[in-house]
């Protein structure tokens, strides 16, 4: 009697170890990694709470045993500044704007996650300028997601009636030039700028110069090359530049992801009129790479589930599918461009005559790192 009872409980540990590996087996031909269970909390703002929501859908859909709670601040940034002021961050990760993220670094980065191994060992996949926006001390503080390299968009069919070569446009001199001509030739205005958003095409030219904004030779040399296309009538301000394109009535523009979706969604008429090129130079083989803005993903140092928080800011960041889906919705451009040679992104090949976002994506790579005071 007493041997069968030792067999029979040996059969019992034997089914329950035997039902448990089945279980976490199937979990895992399921993409779930057995390691990502529990809850995590996300603080984002108003411009990346639905997108990063979305993608907290997504991902507890891979990952059942997972649970994260997305919370919408004004200011996620400040948010998390009242926090460690408070006492300690009371979220596990924070989806803070580039600007924000300077600001906290400076301020309170042992309240964070020090990154640097987990960030280095996914290879090459972020741009430098952007990663030393996230360092301190030679450690990294976080994750990038988003980013915003700026092109130049421009009516490639119109050039090619005016005979323009952009092939030959290196320097912002160049660009006047050729600017000049086919304004007086077409009747049409050149490169616009929004007029509620001069400080955008201020920092794109200051950036170029991979300078301190402090550096008022900078701001002279950007002022001057502004009032000088100005005046000779090759820049225009715009109540809306995606409008006034879309309309056919300026042949040029300053433009981040977020622009060109909008164009490429809002005049389907003028599909396989446009091409892109990278931003002039200030001089004969100056910089041509900008990336403005974007967010940042940062990690409570108190985090009580490091491998979740982790995980989904590496998921949210460089995850094709996601990728692709918070940039043909929300114009959101991933920081992670070596994602851009997927096929995923070919929906606007036909549209613009290229592969835009590899351009883009190009343009982030090379890109220096922003500097706020």
């Amino acid at each position: 009697m007493k041997r069968n009872l030792i067999i029979l409980a040996l059969i019992a540990v034997v089914s329950l170890v035997a039902g448990t590996i089945i279980y976490y087996a199937a979990g895992i031909g399921k993409n779930e990694e057995v390691k990502l269970s529990g809850r995590i909390s996300v603080v984002a703002d108003g411009g990346s709470y639905n997108a990063v929501s979305e993608a907290a859908e997504a991902f507890k859909e891979l990952h059942p045993r997972v649970q994260i709670e997305v919370k919408q601040e004004s200011d996620s940034a400040a948010a998390a500044s009242e926090e460690i002021k408070a006492g300690s961050l009371g979220e596990d990760v924070f989806v803070v704007p580039e600007k924000g993220t300077a600001a906290l670094l400076k301020d309170s980065r042992d309240s964070f996650m020090d990154l640097t191994q987990y960030v280095e060992a996914m290879g090459d996949a972020y741009p430098n300028g952007v990663l030393a926006g996230l360092s301190s001390a030679k450690n990294i503080y976080g994750i990038p997601w988003t980013t915003e390299p700026m092109i130049v968009l421009y009516r490639s069919d119109v050039f090619s009636v005016e005979g323009v070569d952009v092939s030959d446009i290196k320097t912002w001199d160049d660009f006047r030039r050729m600017g000049v001509s086919v304004s007086e030739s077409t009747g049409k205005k050149f490169l616009i700028y929004n007029t509620n958003d001069f400080d955008r095409l201020r920092a794109t030219m200051l950036s170029q110069l991979r300078i301190n904004y402090s550096d008022l030779d900078s701001y002279s040399r950007v002022a001057e090359l502004i009032n000088g296309m100005v005046a000779d009538k090759t820049l225009q301000a715009s109540t809306s530049v995606t409008t006034t394109l879309k309309q056919g009535k300026a042949l040029a523009a300053i433009v981040n992801p977020s622009d060109a979706v909008k164009i490429m969604n809002g005049a389907t008429s003028l599909q396989g009129k446009w091409s892109a090129m990278k931003l002039p130079a200030f001089e004969p083989g100056g910089n041509r790479d900008v990336s403005l803005g974007g967010y940042n993903l940062m990690i409570s140092r108190n985090t009580r589930n490091s491998d979740l928080a982790r995980e989904f800011s590496k998921y949210l960041s460089s995850d094709v599918e996601t990728a692709a889906g918070d940039l043909k919705q929300y114009g959101s451009f991933s920081a992670s461009y070596n994602i851009y040679s997927d096929d995923s992104f070919a929906f606007s090949a036909e549209y613009f005559g290229m592969d835009i976002w590899s351009l883009f994506a190009d343009v982030a790579e090379g890109a220096p790192q922003n500097v706020y005071q």
